[in-house]
């Protein structure tokens, strides 16, 4: 997030690594809800649009999605487009072993998709296992 990485880091990352950059997010399952209070556990967590913590006032887990690094990489470091695009899923994938699976849009390979406007940021449609959802 802007707390943790410098521009500049980022910049030096992609200029030297383009093929290697690999963008992850530690999202926790809080991320994907309303602002709010919920229980895991037997803690009570107070979930806000950019933390979620425990009642005790610890960290709960990011609530930063991929939409959110890669919109941070986009912005903060001055990163084209479709290199971090390709740093949240191709990369990822070829580092894991599963880029005949995933990781970009070929035949055979699993239709889950995000699809954002030009800019990159709004999402337009969502697409699972070939199906359009949203």
């Amino acid at each position: 997030d802007e707390e943790t990485v410098h521009p500049a880091a980022l910049r030096m990352l992609f200029r030297g690594n383009l093929r290697r950059a690999c963008l992850i997010s530690a999202q926790t399952a809080f991320s994907g809800l309303p602002n709010g209070t919920y229980e895991i556990e037997n803690h009570r967590v107070e979930k806000s649009l950019t933390q979620a913590v425990f009642e005790n006032g610890q960290d709960a887990g990011s609530v930063v999605g991929m939409d959110m690094v890669c919109r941070l990489v986009i912005n903060m470091g001055g990163i084209p487009i479709p290199l971090a695009y390709r740093a949240a899923t191709e990369t990822p994938a070829k580092l894991l072993g599963i880029f005949d699976e995933v990781g970009s849009i070929e035949v055979g390979k699993r239709a889950d998709l995000v699809i954002r406007d030009m800019h990159g940021y709004e999402i337009e449609h969502v697409i699972l296992g070939g199906k359009k959802v949203v």
